[in-house]
């Protein structure tokens, strides 16, 4: 990981603008697919990158165990809300999680489920990012919780494809097709999983055991700490053009949310 300390908002997007320019330079050159940058904001800059389920629920650790417990909330979830989700009865998700092969040639089970999950506070082994950073700084910003927040800047391959052992830590992430919550496209999100196999089953691993160990070429993270000071310009740039806590939850909360920061904060100074 490459941590590099800015003291601007526009300091931060001249970096951006040259990681973006850098990798349509190799996509050129390779004539290969490098992969979208994607961006995850964080109010306090000395969190870790952890996925929900790490902070909240660590004895969670494999796969099968995961997919018992989200088998178990899904009617109960499902009793109160008008949602369906297609998920398979445990036993074959149980089997799933101890085939090597599956994670890459199967589509991951009950995906749009997790995604739902993810945006709604239940536990997740996902990590959210956004191909906007934009809305990673919305992140970052809102609610600022340090002198510095951080937004970090994620790589995953860079035109020759992806290698590693069978048995080490390896991060797969998962695009943004899928038929989801509006707050996954408002958001314009993606995911990322930490898992390893290590002769089985499918067990979860932090992404902090990836990043950069391998090769120049992929899981390549950037890590840019900015001062909390920025805050207002950057919310006010950000509600400027439509993002704000309304337009990426649209719920009764976060429109209260955004009316608040425009008169406490975007217009303290006329206060």
């Amino acid at each position: 990981m490459q941590a590099i300390e800015v003291d601007t908002w526009e300091a931060l997007s001249e970096h951006v603008d040259r990681l973006q320019s850098e990798r349509m330079d190799l996509m050129r050159a390779r004539h290969a697919h490098c992969s979208e940058l994607l961006f995850r904001g964080q109010r306090n800059s000395c969190w870790k990158l952890q996925t929900t389920l790490e902070r909240s629920a660590p004895n969670v650790k494999t796969f099968a165990q995961y997919f018992r417990l989200i088998s178990i909330a899904k009617p109960q979830i499902e009793t109160f809300l008008p949602h369906r989700w297609d998920l398979a009865d445990y036993p074959y998700l149980e089997k799933w999680a101890t085939e090597y092969d599956n994670l890459k040639l199967t589509p991951f089970p009950g995906y749009d489920y997790l995604v739902y999950l993810r945006h709604h506070g239940f536990p997740s082994p996902l990590l959210d990012w956004t191909r906007s950073l934009a809305i990673a700084a919305y992140f970052g910003f809102e609610n600022a919780s340090d002198d510095t927040v951080a937004i970090y800047v994620f790589s995953e391959v860079r035109g020759w494809g992806k290698a590693g052992a069978s048995n080490a830590p390896q991060i797969v992430s998962f695009g943004p097709y899928v038929r989801s919550h509006s707050r996954h496209f408002n958001q314009q999100s993606s995911y990322t999983i930490c898992c390893q196999f290590d002769s089985g089953p499918w067990r979860f691993a932090a992404h902090d055991l990836v990043y950069g160990t391998s090769n120049n070429d992929q899981d390549l993270l950037w890590k840019f700490t900015l001062p909390a000071s920025e805050r207002t310009k950057v919310l006010g740039l950000l509600d400027a053009n439509n993002i704000n806590a309304y337009s990426l939850f649209q719920n009764e909360e976060a429109l209260l949310a955004t009316i608040a920061t425009r008169e406490l904060v975007l217009r303290e100074k006329e206060l």
